[in-house]
């Protein structure tokens, strides 16, 4: 029976241990590699290993099979001199405990380039990643002019809506003045969007410029700036709705105040004046007048007789 008890106990005692082995290990940082799917050809990338924090001894990071990086503990970095002549920095930072491997790199030929981060201890190797980049082709000039096209569409109407905001805003004087400061202020707030779309415009129409002189975008920042462009148009619409609701309550307003000023002058129309409500008695007093002196006339001509 003891013998028995004994064996469970150092059973017990084995499991336990081997649990806190494994609680150890799940705690333990592995490394990770971060890196886009896929990156323009012939333009510069950047890609990052968050080294383990466990102790080893070295990190090493192929590109197409290549060693071009050797991370140490200590987080001094290496490039190889045969195969990183492609590596334009290499570098460790530490934030919040975490040591990172940042390595810039230019790839010069479209396809697809497999990356490999290896972890060792001496010889022994703690840990591998696998991953790969897709290099895609350079930006075509049929595409950079579509863009132009569609940035020169919305230029247009951009200057149509600054040309509306700018008569709206002469138009003031015909309004209460409660509506005046609604006016001013959803036109300054246009104003605002629309200086942001221009400016938008204008970083997109540079980026086109100078890819038209190195001709160095890629289909994946092409597709970016169509993002953009069609983000914009979309705030176009938008700003062309907000101008349409404001031109109509300013409409509203004129039209309130003409029918204000129709019913205060109402009453009968003559060919030399307008007889309203307030008026009518002044009016009769002057035809009466007129009658007098008609009377007055006639009788004064058949005395004379």
């Amino acid at each position: 029976m003891n013998q028995k008890n004994r064996t469970m106990k150092i059973a017990a005692n084995v499991l336990m241990l081997l649990v806190f082995s494994l609680l150890a290990v799940s705690f333990v940082q592995a490394a990770s590699l971060h890196a886009p799917s896929a990156v323009p050809e012939k333009i510069a990338f950047l890609f990052s290993v968050d080294l383990p924090q466990s102790t080893f001894s070295h990190t090493q990071v192929f590109y197409d099979n290549k060693l071009i990086v050797t991370a140490q503990f200590t987080g001094s970095v290496a490039v190889d001199p045969a195969n990183g002549k492609f590596v334009l920095a290499a570098f460790t930072s530490q934030e919040n405990g975490t040591t990172t491997l940042y390595i810039s790199y230019i790839e010069k030929q479209k396809g697809i380039h497999p990356i490999k981060i290896i972890v060792y201890d001496n010889t022994t190797i703690l840990e591998e990643i696998n991953e790969s980049i897709e290099a895609t082709e350079e930006f075509s000039s049929g595409n950079n002019s579509m863009l132009l096209a569609q940035i020169n569409q919305l230029e247009a109407s951009l200057d149509d809506l600054q040309t509306e905001i700018d008569s709206l805003n002469t138009n003031f004087g015909s309004i209460e003045s409660s509506t005046q400061q609604t006016v001013q202020q959803t036109t300054q707030e246009l104003n605002a969007d629309l200086e942001g779309a221009l400016n938008e415009i204008n970083s997109i129409k540079s980026l086109l410029e100078g890819a038209n002189k190195t001709g160095s975008i890629s289909l994946i920042q092409q597709s970016v700036l169509q993002e953009r462009l069609d983000v914009l148009e979309e705030n176009t619409q938008t700003l062309n709705v907000k101008l349409e609701l404001i031109e109509n309550q300013v409409e509203s307003q004129k039209q309130k105040i003409v029918s204000m000023l129709e019913k205060e002058n109402g009453g009968f129309e003559t060919g030399f004046f307008s007889l309203d409500s307030s008026g009518a008695l002044l009016g009769g007093v002057i035809i009466v007048m007129l009658i007098v002196g008609v009377w007055f006339f006639r009788t004064k001509k058949t005395v004379i007789k």
